[in-house]
């Protein structure tokens, strides 16, 4: 099988030259990087669909907060209703019964209650059974709170470890329809690390992209709005190996000019 290199957001904004270790993996030629959100400087979309998302009521780019990836900026969400929403924009590559991996990294808000706050990370498609698709840590379902939950409306899958808690954390879903598709075969990943599911229940997957709508970021379906910092926003169409989140999880190394560092937060 032929592959292609992609090359992920690595990139700092120093006053001298620095020496930055750029995150690069293969994919199998068909995987396209359909969206890329880096949220550096506005809701820019260098992916192949290109489409800005456009920050919402009160959301802005944070430089302070950044993900330990190399960003230099990250969405700043205060959980009332602000987003970052992809105008006129459906995600039709990842609809329907397509495969697909959408990962990011989050961090929620000091002080935040886990206990009965879920926060949306990405959302799109229509909240009718089997067509919606939501991306959120959750309260709802299972013995923990504050875990990572895939849902499409009908059915979910949660995993086991906490993102909700002031850290930064990677996140990543892939799913791929296996001729019976359903929620139950999507795989969660926390900082790199394949989640064992804490709590399921088994629904179709038929995301609707042709009614359903806009993909938002820090929205589910108007609903869940996240309170924190989201960053590095990826849609793929295709299912990315367990080695290839791993290595968007990792942490850049880099090299810095004596007296310089950065403090990754």
């Amino acid at each position: 099988m032929s592959h292609s290199t992609i090359k992920g957001k690595r990139r700092f904004a120093l006053t001298v030259v620095s020496t930055l270790a750029m995150l690069v993996f293969s994919v199998s030629a068909q995987a396209i990087l359909v969206n890329h959100w880096t949220f550096d400087a506005n809701g820019g979309d260098s992916g192949s669909s290109g489409n800005l998302a456009t920050l919402q009521n009160g959301a802005s780019i944070d430089n302070t907060q950044v993900a330990p990836n190399g960003s230099i900026g990250s969405l700043k969400l205060d959980g009332a209703n602000d987003r970052a929403n992809a105008l006129g924009y459906k995600a039709p590559l990842v609809g329907g019964t397509n495969s697909r991996t959408v990962a990011a990294w989050v961090k929620t808000a000091p002080g935040i209650n886990i206990n009965n706050h879920n926060f949306a990370i990405a959302s799109y498609g229509q909240n009718q059974n089997g067509d919606k698709f939501i991306l959120r840590s959750q309260t709802d379902q299972g013995t923990i709170n504050g875990n990572l939950r895939f849902e499409v409306n009908g059915g979910y899958v949660t995993g086991t470890d906490i993102i909700a808690n002031g850290d930064w954390h990677h996140v990543a879903m892939t799913w791929e329809n296996d001729g019976t598709p359903n929620v139950v075969d999507t795989k969660l990943y926390v900082d790199g690390a394949l989640q064992a599911f804490n709590k399921t229940a088994t629904n179709v997957v038929h995301t609707d992209t042709a009614n359903g709508s806009n993909f938002r970021i820090g929205d589910g379906h108007g609903n869940d709005n996240f309170d924190g910092w989201i960053d590095d926003v990826r849609v793929y169409n295709e299912v990315l190996s367990a080695g290839q989140i791993a290595d968007l999880a990792a942490p850049v190394e880099m090299d810095i000019v004596a007296g310089f560092t950065k403090d990754f937060q």
